[in-house]
Parts: C-alpha cells; structure tokens; sequence
C-alpha cells in the first residue's frame, strides 16, 4: 500500500516561505500577501523579496533570494509575468520545492501566451519545482495558519474545503462562508493549473484528515480521465460537492473564454459527476445547502421524509419542495397515527406534514419527532420551528438535538426567522444537526441526502468489460474491424456491422424472427466524447427521436444496478410507457441489449461511433433494424484508455496451487472484499504488519479500507490471492498492489502474505501477476521498499530480477525493476 506523499505537501506545510513582489502598498497583490504572511499565525520563517524596498515594517527585504541564508519551500511570486522565468531560477537554484504563480497573461490570452505557459511549465520542470498557477488565486491551510489569497480577513479552521477554478467565485464564497459562520480545512484556486490542478488538489484533500468535506466550483476541465480518477478517489472517503457552471450554450462559451478549457457536453459532465459519487449542485447556493446537510453522519436509506411543524403554511411549502425535488411525504404507520391521537390534540393534521398546531409546545414537538422516528416507513425527520409564544426556539432546539442524538436516521431543521432564534440555531449547529433558514433550502438538503447515497451506491460498482450473459465472439468482431481498417476504410458496411453485433450477441433483423404489430424505434449509441471517452445514450429512435428532446446517458462498463439507475432517468422512463410512437419496450429485454452493447464499448476500442437506429421492439423482443459503425485507427496503447471508468480486470483472473497443494485463485481487489481485507491484516502477525506498513498497526481505519478495496484500476492496482475458507467460502492470504505515481510510467508496491502461507510460493506467484498487470497498464518501473532483516522477501525479490539498494536508513533497502 502505497504512502507516497502529495506533491501539495510542501505547498501546505512548508519550513519557510519566500515572497516575491513584497510591498508596503496595502492595496497592491504583494501588500496584502505581505500583511498576510506576517500578520497571520505561520510559524515558519517568512522572507521577502523586492529590489524596490530595504525594509518592510519591522522585516528586512532582500533584493534577491540569492542573499537569504536559510533554506526555503515554498515562492509565492506575486511579481509581473515578465519576471517569473528568471525567479524560477532564482528558486531552483536554492532549492525551493513549489512555487506559486500569481500572474496573468499566460494560456487564457490566446496562443502566445499559451506557449508563454508551456516554456514557464518546462522551466519548473527542469528545477524541479511543482508550480501551482499561473493566475493563481492562491491557496489557505488555517491548521497551519497560512493565508496566501489576496483576501485579508483570517479563515477560520473547520472541516469543509473549497476548491474554485474562478478566483471571484472564490472571494465571493468565502465571503458568503463567513457570513454562515462556517469554517474551512483548506482553500485552493489554482488558477490555470499549468502543473498542480483539480487531481492533485482532490487527491490531497482525499488524504487530508482535516477535511471531511470538499466543496469544488467548475467551469471546465483540462485532464477529464485524471479529474475523474481523482474525484473517484476523494468521493470514496468524504462527500464531495459539485457546482459546475456552463451548463447552457451561452454561459459554457464565456466559461471557455474565462478558462480556456472546453466545457463539454453538460450532460455527459452530469452522468460522470453521478457515476463518481459525486453530489451536483445547480447553484452557490445550494452548494452550501448540501454541505450542511453532509454534515450529518447519519444519511437516509431512501426518499422517505416526515415533517414535523408548528404550523401549516411551512408544511404547504415543504410539501410543495418535496414534489418538485422527488422526495416522497411518506403515509405514517397506523401505530404512529394512533399514537399520535392520544398524545396530541384533537385538531392535529392527521398525516404527514404533522402539524402540531400554533400554540405547540416543546413536548408536542418531542411526542411528534419521537414518533416519527421510531416509524419503519419513514428514513428521515424535517422538524420545522416557526417563533412563537408558546415555547422557547432553544428549548425546542435542545430536544431536538437529544432525539437526533438516539437515531442511525438523519434529523434536519429548519428554524424561521433571525434575531429571536438566532440561539436555537446555535444549538443545533452545536450538535450537527443540518439547519436551515427556509422550508424549501432543508427539503432540499433532505434531497441531497438522498441522491448522495445512491451516487455512492454507484461508486462501488465495478462491472467487468464482459457480462455474466453467453461469451460473445470478440475475436471475430476484431477480425471484421482489422479487415476494414487494412482496407483504409473508416466505416463497416451494414452486413459487417450486422455480423460485429451478431458476436456479441445482439439480434438484428436478419436473426430475429419477424415482429409483428406497431414497433417502437429505441436510440443505442456508444460514442467517444472527447473528455470522458466511452459513453452511451439511450432514448428514442427513428422519426420520433427529435420529438423526445434528450437522451439518458451513462458511462460503461454496466452492471444491473447501473442499468437501474440509468433507468431512472427521464428519455429512458419513457421507452417503457406506450406512447403513440409505440408500444413499451421491455426493461429486462433492454437491459440485456446495453450490457451487449457496454461490452462492445469497452472491448473495441477502434470503434469511434456505434449506432443502432431504430433497435426495434414490439413489447415481445428487441432488434436492431438499423445500425452505422464508424471506425478510428488503432492506437498503441492500454485497451482502456479512452474510458473515463476502468472496468474490474476479469482477465487479471488466475488460478494456481501453493506448494502444500492448496488451490488458489488471484484476482484484483473488489469493494465487497473489504471485510475479508481487513480480517487478513488482523490476521497478519507484528512482524508481518510492521514488515508491509512500515508501522505498527492492528487494522486499517475505515478510510484506508476504503481506499484500498474501492480503487480505479487505471491509476492503482490491488491483486489478493484467496484460498479456500476453514467455515466455507474463501480467505484472504496474500495481496500485492502497486499504485501509479507522478509520472505515469512508474509504481510504487508492495507485497503481504498470511503468516500461515508463508513458504509456498504464494508471494513470487502474486508478484508476478502484478509485474504483468502493470506492464499491462504501460507501467516503464517498479519502486519499493523492504526492510533491511526481511530475508525471505528480499530472496523473493531478487529472484525476481529486483535491484537492491542501500538508502539514508540502513533498516531501509529501496527496491527497483524495469519491466
């Protein structure tokens, strides 16, 4: 398991920082960096840089970091564009580890000042310095009292960061944070992110244990496939919140303009956001809607909502919410209702929204909240407070806290009005209990509540390339694309593509049996978006396909729960009502059909365009009666690339037997082996943990789990060999993982064996599986570390062709092997 260090690291924890531009002037960028640095709580040494002034305030300035003495992390350059290439040089040769450039006049002013960026790129390259910018807005770590934003008011510490690509959208919701009296683990605006970007930030902040929640505003994206590796990442650990503007023509193209980077198609962006685990906002501020609501650690198991109120219009305006955002008012139990008879009076609502009445007091909210939690039916309580004579908001507010403190359901509130419930409020936010100002904001919350825990739902799948259904023929439909790209042709003909998805099992016209009736005309097509690589729409076809407006779209590989979700959505709802255009199409006929269809996506990666149009149904069966394929030259290459999602690596799958004669089967790591992994590290001896964790540790912490069990192939690879189980099923005994480090043609691994299986063969089988594996993934070496006395791994490794190494520790040896 790989503990290689962000390379954010010396960004956020620096020994001592220069700046360059330093300034008296506090309206001036250097002025209120300067005043930032020394005014704030860093206690790391501060140095500023400016030919232009001997002496600020009480600080010296030097006129060059030539003449500072001590060794210096991190350059924030808040000098003129002009000037950054001769400071980079200035930095390498002392050794700074990271810069960050404020500057403007890079990429985002055409194709000079791109090319200005991609020689600034190079020079940081070549003294190897990480750059955060250009046109950087900057970055704050409160826990380290680092302010490096041109903004002067402190940020108080918390637990929610914030990544902006728009350096306004950053000051203007850090505004917004102080006046919801929120606080903050960590800022990031980086600007046109030449070097560090969103995967970086996202990984660190995926890490970071004074995050537990990430708040990201979008305008594009530059690196779509590492963006959503990273975002996968960070949404296996902690909620993650998405606004990302652009989403209409005009507004997409003054973002490209903003940014420099292509938007995209906003419901492709949509289906990835959904597919990552990520919540997708619509607005600033419903983004900080979601974060209050994620804050609670107890999240709904569906859409099921009581409401609690002292009054009937909130109700109506909640109820009105609930419709608009897909929440269901669920019917309370005939226990509950009873219940609710004999403790509330007599003119009480009846149902749910339960009204207690204008003059409720704070025992009718605890009967009614109590109740309603202690329904089977109902996932999670509103409790709306309106001011009012008859009790005290904070007595209300108190009770509130305790019941929700007694629940594994969530409990929100909403608590109208400022000034005279300004304390309840107070309290709830004390107990983290997700408070709002509007019965509209809290509902929804409640909504994203629920659509957080399906997206994660969603996260975990990790559907092989191939489904469970009859093999298809991919060999021969490779042999139909070689023959017509040998030819120079960048198209099948209709008897090609009808045999290419004849392999893989898709009826077409010439195999089915003829319909007979109406047919309804269904739209498949697989295509290659140019950011996020494979992705399949699914809607109406033939004459009526203009009509429908839109389509579904998902991301391959599928599975059934994804084909469910993808059913959800609106252009697939309606294939399965009869409509004029036809009769309804059958769900499980259809989903049948897409996992074809997914498997083609994923296993011919020369097919740059797939359609079928109409796939014809008569509520009996599915043909394609109508099908184009577009072909696209080969490329040199892991089969995967152009998918944003990796597909679970069936063919990684091996079996062997162990010395002893026990059968073995290693394959890569899925999210349901979480509970076996962690059972294997308990299992592990002192010695063994201490061996592959370079610590001492009993058990990984449920993160780490997380992160090891839930991973993207294409950035990480987790092999486990398994053996038969002595109560049935099988057991863990050996993992080897690897993980793809900055360069991308390097891993990082490591190995483990269950001290019951050591000594037969189990850890040079499984290391070698994974050697394969990553020359698999186009992976050039493979790093590690052993310890000094691990005899029996260090002979493993050498007969494996590993080069052994001495390192600064002499308990530490460093492990090398190209591949």
């Amino acid at each position: 398991m790989s503990h290689s260090r962000s390379p954010l690291e010396v960004l956020v924890r620096p020994s001592a920082i220069v700046l360059f531009g330093a300034s008296p002037e506090p309206s001036s960028l250097g002025g209120i960096l300067t005043d930032n640095l020394l005014k704030g709580s860093y206690q790391g040494a501060v140095f500023l840089v400016n030919p232009k002034y001997p002496q600020i305030g009480d600080h010296r300035c030097y006129a060059s970091l030539a003449e500072v003495g001590k060794r210096v992390d991190l350059a924030l350059i808040a000098s003129p564009a002009a000037a950054v290439g001769e400071i980079l040089e200035q930095c390498g040769a002392k050794g700074v580890r990271a810069a960050v450039v404020y500057a403007a006049g890079f990429s985002e002013t055409g194709a000079e000042g791109l090319q200005r960026e991609i020689d600034l790129r190079a020079m940081a390259q070549r003294q190897r310095i990480r750059l955060f910018g250009p046109r950087a807005v900057g970055f704050v770590r409160p826990c380290q009292g680092i302010n490096a934003i041109p903004l002067r008011r402190a940020v108080p510490a918390g637990r929610l960061a914030l990544v902006s690509q728009s350096g306004t959208v950053c000051s203007g919701i850090l505004d917004w944070v102080f006046a919801e009296d929120l606080a903050l683990s960590a800022v990031f605006a980086p600007g046109n992110g030449s070097d560090l970007d969103l995967p970086e930030v996202l990984d660190f902040l995926a890490s970071d244990h004074e995050t537990r929640s990430i708040l990201l505003y979008l305008e594009g994206v530059r690196d779509r496939r590492r963006f959503m590796s990273a975002l996968r990442a960070a949404a296996r650990v902690k909620p993650v919140v998405v606004v990302k503007s652009g989403r209409h023509a005009l507004s997409a193209r003054i973002a490209e303009a903003h940014n420099r980077v292509a938007v995209g198609d906003d419901d492709v962006f949509d289906a990835a956001l959904r597919r990552a685990g990520a919540l997708r906002v619509h607005s600033i501020g419903e983004l900080f809607s979601a974060a209050r609501a994620l804050i609670s650690p107890r999240m709904p198991r569906a859409t099921r909502l009581a409401i609690v109120a002292n009054g009937g219009g909130p109700c109506v305006v909640a109820a009105d919410a609930a419709a608009e955002n897909g929440i269901h008012l669920v019917r309370l139990s005939a226990d509950s209702v009873e219940t609710l008879l004999d403790r509330l009076p007599a003119s009480w609502s009846m149902s749910n929204p339960v009204d207690l009445l204008f003059d409720a007091d704070v025992s009718r909210f605890r009967v009614a909240i109590d109740v309603c939690l202690a329904d089977e039916a109902v996932d999670g309580v509103l409790v709306l407070v309106s001011p009012s004579s008859f009790f005290d908001p904070t007595e209300v507010a108190r009770t509130i806290a305790e019941l929700a403190s007694t629940t594994h359901k969530p409990v929100l509130a909403c608590v109208i009005g400022e000034s005279s419930v300004r304390p309840a409020r107070q309290v709830l936010a004390a107990a983290g209990i997700p408070t709002f100002r509007t019965p509209e904001s809290a509902v929804l919350a409640f909504s994203f509540m629920a659509r957080f825990v399906r997206h994660q739902e969603l996260l975990v799948e990790t559907p092989s390339a191939v489904s469970s259904q009859r093999v298809a023929d991919v060999a021969a439909a490779k042999k139909i694309i070689d023959q017509a790209l040998a030819e120079g042709r960048s198209t099948l003909d209709p008897e090609e593509a009808a045999w290419l998805l004849s392999a893989f099992r898709i009826p077409t016209i010439g195999s089915s049996r003829a319909a007979s009736g109406t047919l309804r005309a269904v739209r498949v097509a697989p295509r290659n978006d140019p950011g996020f690589g494979r992705v399949i729409f699914l809607g109406e076809g033939g004459l009526a396909a203009d009509a429908s407006g839109g389509a579904a779209i998902a991301l391959p590989p599928l599975s059934h729960r994804l084909l469910l979700d993808l059913f959800r959505q609106p252009a697939a709802l309606r294939l399965f009502e009869e409509q004029r255009a036809g009769p309804a199409i059958s769900p499980p006929m259809l989903s049948r059909i897409l996992q074809r269809v997914s498997e083609i996506a994923c296993e011919l990666p020369c097919i740059d365009l797939l359609e079928i149009d109409p796939l014809a149904g008569d509520g009996r069966e599915l043909f394609a009666a109508g099908v184009s394929i577009r072909l696209t030259p080969k490329t040199v290459g892991w089969r995967y690339a152009r998918m944003a999602i990796c597909p679970y690596p069936l063919a990684l799958e091996a079996s062997f037997t162990t010395r002893d004669g026990v059968s073995c089967l290693t394959r890569p790591i899925r999210p349901e082996d979480a509970t076996a992994f962690q059972r294997f590290v308990r299992a592990l001896s002192n010695r063994s943990r201490y061996s592959r964790f370079f610590a001492s540790v009993n058990e990984l912490t449920q993160r780490q789990l997380a992160t090891q069990t839930q991973i993207d192939y294409d950035r990480a690879m987790l092999l486990v060999a398994v053996a038969p189980g002595a109560e049935g099923g099988e057991e863990i005994v050996a993992e080897a993982d690897y993980s793809v480090l900055a360069d991308a043609l390097t891993g990082e691994f490591g190995v483990a064996v269950a001290d019951a299986y050591a000594g037969q063969g189990i850890g040079s089988q499984i290391t070698r599986q994974l050697l394969e594996a990553a020359r698999r993934r186009g992976l050039q070496r493979i790093v590690g570390q052993v310890l000094s006395d691990n005899d029996n791994m260090l002979a493993m490794l050498d007969s494996l062709g590993f080069i052994v190494s001495m390192t600064d520790d002499p308990e530490v040896m460093d492990l090398s092997l190209r591949l």
